[in-house]
Order: structure tokens, then C-alpha cells, then sequence
């Protein structure tokens, strides 16, 4: 009680104080303004006596300089009670403040510390009494712990009931939020949906079944089968060299779109649903179903290589390697070791990488392969008669007997006449080998006769002056053999290495008006200085690198030209061959300093050759790979800084570009 007294006596106290300090604060005011009031009086008593003494003339001055001075101070002293005022303020402010703080602190915190001291104290002397009697109830008998804790909390719930009241009232309201918010977010997340079950086996869930009908189309489109075919033109062709320099298409791994065939269909089984909540993370869509449908039917599919010939399936295995070497094997086979050749089937054959049927009509192993490409298929094979053919010759020429030619070819007799086509086969084999050579041969060129007329002899009489010598042309023609026998020759270039001498002959013109005259004729003749190349012990020459294209557009040093460029009618896409054997040391696709696609090949002995302007995806070698004299490198085409199709040819020789010409024989 003398605790509460004395807060109640404080305030008056404190009241008290502040009315004696206001009392005081006013009593100083009042003396400030009499003072004040005083010093003004006896001032302007000092200026009065000062004007009467001082001179009539400066009295204006003094009086001006008094009035200005007067009116500063008064502005000065108004200016000052204004800035005084704000000034106080915040200190004013600041000191109700820190007494705000501190009442309250001493009415609440002060308050609420002792009462939960308090309540500590309790706590703490219940928590004794509890301890004691429990411990006391677990020696006399276990079962009377429940009766003890029951009547100390029904005694906590009594003293704090208002508290208790209140935590009940906010954490019912706030508990039930938190489930309804629980709720909403689980069941927000949660979706019906169709679990499907594949050969027995659980492999996910979809959200309707057109998904999974989308994800089974999908695996179908994957899976190739022997009625489907291999594009011709792929989007990248890779062309790759086989070991024998056949031509091999690379389709690279691909996936042709398929119909739904019977085959596909029993491949990938029938499926089973069931309706389940699920999270909607665990849905699956199209594109992975596909890719389960297919893991969960590997007994059914197997990827592999496909085999194609000429678009047309043949086959798939395992092993791609295998494939090749089989087609490196039958090339070989059939293959000259003569120098100047370029093998290549006649099928494209190309591989296709994905997913086949495993069963034993779609994939078969190396051996099953190499018996099906060493068949026969029916195809009629034609002769068409030359200038000198015979029917014996033609018949020897295809392996028949006369007899069997003219069996073959109802109402044929020993007349023939060129043109005619003749039947001389009825099936050929499944794969054909192509084989170009260049070969040489030389010709007599007639010699020409000059006659010269001359008035020293009678008309009718001559004279031979020089005897006429035939000169020699080397010809050098490419031979098309396919599976051994002759099909088609075409010349590539013809190169006079001996000028014909031609015979002069005098004509006697005397007569009885003569007269003489003089005229000559004579053809053309081409030579050059022929420079050979050392490829070991062995000096040798190139040869012409476009086998089917023999006109030169432009030659060497012209406007500055730097190599010779080799064109023709439609030469985009004709073969560009090895001029020598070597090692390649660039193979590029590109721009290439205007080059475009090309190739260069190292011979050794500081010579190299460059092939430029290659057509897009048709480079057959790459880099480090050795090729032979005549291989088959590229096509021509119309890459780079080109302006038609042409192969452009350099020959460098010890980092320097030279004439190509000589070089070629």
C-alpha cells in the first residue's frame, strides 16, 4: 500500500513543480519587457539631447542612421522569437518523449516482470509438489499417477482458464486455416489418371488414352520395316570410301516415317488401364511413353543397320561394320590391280541405322547378306551392234555360244546390222560392279599432199619433191565395264605426238599461156615439254583428274590464273579423280578462300594437287587417308568463287603453283 500511495502522491508532486517553474518563467518575462521599455526611454532622451547639440546639418543624417538601426533590432528580435520557438520544439519533444517511454516502462514492463516472476514462482513450487507426489505414486502404485496428473491439470486449466480461453479461441481459427490451406494445396496437385500397364508391366500414367494411342504411333513411326525404302537424296550424305574405293551411302541414324502395318502391330502389344489418382508430375507424355513402349518390346526390336540397294531393302544387322565388308569383299573381287581404274557399283547402296523387327526375315547375319547380294534377279541385258560386230564376236564377247545367241533372239541370222539391239541375257547379278579404265592407244594420222604448181613443167607432169611421212595421236578414252564386260567408250583427249610430213609434189602448169601460182595447207599440231614425277624408283605422269570432262575453259596464267579449270556439257556431278596417288591432306566444305569444297593431295617430293570447287556433300576421302591413281574423290560442282560448274586443277610444286599441262599424260 505505501507503494501504491507514493505513485499516487508523484503526479501531485510533479504538478506542483511545473506551476512554481511557469510562475517563475512569467515573473522573468515581465522584468525582461521592463527593462527593455527603460533602455529605450533613456536612449531616445540620449538621441534628443545629441540632436540639440550637434548641427542642424547632420541631424538628418543621425536620425536616418537611428531609424535604420531601430528597424534592424525590432526585425531581428521578431526574427529571433520565430526561430526560437522552432528550435524549442524538438528539444521539447524529445524530453516529453523520454517521459512517455519511462511511465510506461515503469506501469507495464515493471508490471508484467513482477507478475510472471511471480507466476514462476508458482510454477516452480507446483512443479515440486508434482515431482514429490509423483514419485511418491510410483512407489505405492503406477495406476495412481493418472488421478494426480489429472487433478493438476484440471487445477492449471482453473487458475489460467482466461488464458487457456484464449489460446483456444486463436488456435482453433488459425489450425483450421492451416488443414483447409493443406487441403487445397494437396488436392490442387492431384489428377485422375489412366495407369498403364504394358506385358505385365507398370510403365506410367497417362492422361487420356489418345496419349498413349499418340506415344504407339510414335514407337511404330521408329520401327522400320522390309516394306519401307531408304530416301534417295539423304538431308547430309555422308560418302565414305569402302577399303576397296567403293562408293558406300551413309544415311547416318534416321528414323522414315512408317505406316501402320500389320508387322509393326504385332510388335508392340496391346495395353491395359486402370484409373488412378496420381500428382500431376507423374504424368507421361507422348514422346516418353514412346520411348518405354519401345525399352518394354526389345524382345520384338533390336536396333540395327539397315542394308538398301538402290532404295530397295535388303536386309538389316547387327554390326554395320560387318555390312561394309561384305561390299568391300565382292568389290574387290571383281576389281583390276591396273593402274588408271575406278570401281563402284552400279546400285547405291546405302545404310540406314534404327530399329527392325528382330526376327529372321529382317535381320540376318554378314553370311545371309553376301548370299543374297551374290544372286542373280531377272533383268534383260541388251547388245546394241557396232561397226564390225559380228554375231560370233558378240556371242564369245557375253560368254554364249552362237547358238544360244541366236535362241535368245528369235528370227536373228548372221546379217546384222549397226544398231540393232540384241537380248544377250535374261537375269544379272543382284549387285553389279562398274569399273572405268582409261586406257591409251596411239593412231596414224594420215599425211597431207602439197602440190605445188609450177611453170617449169608441162601441164600433166609432176614431180615429188618430199616423200609424205603419217604422223601418230595418242588417244585416251574411258572404258566402261560392268561385271567385266565392255558397255560403253568414250574418248577423253587426243594428244598428237608425232606431226605428219606431208608429201610435196610439183604440178607442171606450162602450157601455151602459163602461169603460177602457190598455196599451202596443212593441219595443227600440239606439243609440249612432258615433266614425270618420281613415285619411288619409278618416274611416271599424272592423269587427266575428270575422266568425263575433257574441254579446258581456261588455262594456266591467264589474267593470272593460278591452276586450269576442266569443264564440259552438264558437268555438275561427274567424277573428279586422284591425278596421282598420295596422301590426302586437306578436305574441306566451305568457302575456303574461294576454293569451296575442296581437296588436296600430298605425292611426295614436294608435289602436291588441289581439286576445288567440289559439289556440296560428294568429298569421298578425308584427311590422312592414302588414294590410289584414278580413285574416285569427288564430283564436280559450283562451290566457292565459281561461276559454273568446272573443276578447278592446281599442281604445286615446293610451295609454288605451276602449269598443269606437262605434268599430264
Amino acid at each position: 500500500m505505501g507503494l501504491k500511495n507514493a505513485k499516487r502522491e508523484k503526479p501531485a508532486q510533479e504538478e506542483a513543480i511545473r506551476e512554481t517553474d511557469n510562475m517563475e518563467t512569467a515573473q522573468a518575462v515581465e522584468n525582461k519587457k521592463h527593462q527593455k521599455k527603460s533602455k529605450s526611454a533613456s536612449d531616445l532622451a540620449q538621441r534628443k539631447n545629441a540632436g540639440q547639440t550637434g548641427s542642424a546639418a547632420l541631424f538628418p543624417i543621425y536620425r536616418w542612421i537611428s531609424l535604420v538601426g531601430m528597424q534592424t533590432q525590432r526585425y531581428s528580435k521578431r526574427f529571433y522569437r520565430h526561430i526560437e520557438r522552432y528550435l524549442r520544439l524538438p528539444f521539447q519533444m524529445l524530453r516529453f518523449g523520454g517521459r512517455f517511454v519511462f511511465v510506461t516502462v515503469d506501469r507495464y514492463a515493471f508490471r508484467a516482470y513482477h507478475e510472471a516472476a511471480d507466476e514462476a514462482r508458482y510454477l516452480r513450487a507446483e512443479m515440486r509438489s508434482v515431482r514429490s507426489n509423483l514419485g511418491r505414486c510410483m512407489k505405492e502404485s503406477p495406476l495412481s499417477v493418472f488421478p494426480v496428473l489429472w487433478h493438476y491439470a484440471a487445477k492449471a486449466f482453473k487458475r489460467h482458464k482466461k488464458l487457456f480461453g484464449t489460446l483456444f479461441n486463436t488456435a482453433l481459427p488459425i489450425g483450421a486455416c492451416v488443414l483447409l490451406a493443406t487441403t487445397v494445396a494437396h488436392w490442387g496437385s492431384v489428377t485422375f489418371a489412366l495407369e498403364v500397364s504394358y506385358n505385365d508391366q507398370k510403365i506410367g500414367y497417362v492422361a487420356s488414352e489418345s496419349v498413349y494411342l499418340e506415344a504407339e504411333k510414335l514407337a511404330r513411326s521408329r520401327i522400320m520395316t522390309g516394306s519401307q525404302q531408304a530416301e534417295e537424296q539423304p538431308a547430309a550424305e555422308d560418302v565414305s570410301t569402302a577399303g576397296a574405293g567403293g562408293r558406300v551411302v551413309n544415311l547416318g541414324t534416321r528414323s522414315l516415317a512408317a505406316e501402320e502395318t500389320e508387322s509393326t502391330g504385332e510388335l508392340i502389344s496391346k495395353p491395359t488401364y486402370k484409373l488412378k489418382p496420381i500428382s500431376i508430375d507423374q504424368l507421361t507424355d507422348a514422346n516418353t511413353m514412346s520411348d518405354k513402349l519401345i525399352e518394354h518390346s526389345s524382345s520384338k526390336i533390336t536396333n540395327a543397320c539397315g542394308v538398301y540397294v538402290d532404295g530397295q531393302f535388303v536386309c538389316a544387322v547387327k554390326n554395320e561394320t560387318d555390312a561394309v565388308s561384305v561390299f568391300d569383299k565382292i568389290l574387290n573381287e571383281k576389281k583390276t590391280d591396273e593402274a588408271n581404274t575406278i570401281a563402284d557399283f552400279v546400285e547405291e547402296v546405302s545404310y540406314v541405322q534404327g530399329l527392325y523387327p528382330d526376327n529372321e526375315k529382317t535381320v540376318w547375319d554378314a553370311e545371309q547378306l553376301e548370299q543374297k547380294l551374290r544372286s542373280k534377279k531377272a533383268e534383260a541385258v541388251y547388245y546394241t551392234v557396232k561397226e564390225g560386230d559380228t554375231v560370233s564376236g558378240i556371242a564369245q564377247a557375253n560368254d554364249l555360244t552362237t547358238k544360244a545367241l541366236m535362241g535368245m533372239n528369235s528370227g536373228l541370222t548372221e546379217t546384222i546390222h549397226v544398231g540393232d539391239q540384241l537380248l544377250v541375257s535374261n537375269e544379272v547379278n543382284y549387285l553389279r560392279v562398274k569399273i572405268i579404265k582409261t586406257v591409251q592407244r596411239t593412231e596414224e594420222i594420215p599425211y597431207e599432199t602439197e602440190e605445188t604448181k609450177t611453170s617449169s613443167m608441162y601441164v600433166g607432169r609432176t614431180k615429188t619433191v618430199q616423200e609424205g611421212v603419217n604422223g601418230e595421236r595418242q588417244i585416251t578414252e574411258l572404258v566402261t565395264y560392268i561385271d567385266h564386260v565392255a558397255v560403253s567408250t568414250k574418248q577423253v583427249s587426243a594428244k598428237v605426238v608425232k606431226d605428219p610430213v606431208p608429201k610435196k609434189v610439183n604440178v607442171g602448169t606450162k602450157s601455151k599461156s602459163s602461169y603460177s601460182s602457190s598455196g599451202s595447207s596443212g593441219g595443227y599440231s600440239f606439243s609440249t615439254n612432258p615433266v614425270y614425277y618420281s613415285t619411288g624408283s619409278v618416274k611416271t605422269r599424272m592423269m587427266w583428274p575428270a575422266p568425263s570432262a575433257h574441254q579446258i575453259t581456261q588455262y594456266f596464267g591467264h589474267n593470272g590464273h593460278k591452276g586450269m579449270d576442266i569443264s564440259t556439257s552438264g558437268a555438275s556431278g561427274l567424277p573428279v579423280v586422284a591425278a596421282a596417288s598420295g596422301t590426302v591432306v586437306e578436305a574441306a566444305s566451305g568457302w575456303n578462300y574461294g576454293f569451296g569444297n575442296t581437296i588436296l593431295i600430298d605425292h611426295g617430293n614436294g608435289l602436291q594437287t588441289r581439286y576445288a570447287h567440289l559439289l556440296d556433300y560428294s568429298i569421298r576421302v578425308r584427311v590422312g587417308q592414302q588414294v590410289s591413281q584414278g580413285q574416285w574423290i569427288a564430283k564436280i560442282g559450283d562451290t566457292g568463287n565459281s561461276f559454273g560448274a568446272h573443276l578447278h586443277f592446281e599442281v604445286i610444286r615446293n610451295g609454288t603453283r605451276v602449269d598443269p599441262l606437262p605434268y599430264i599424260k
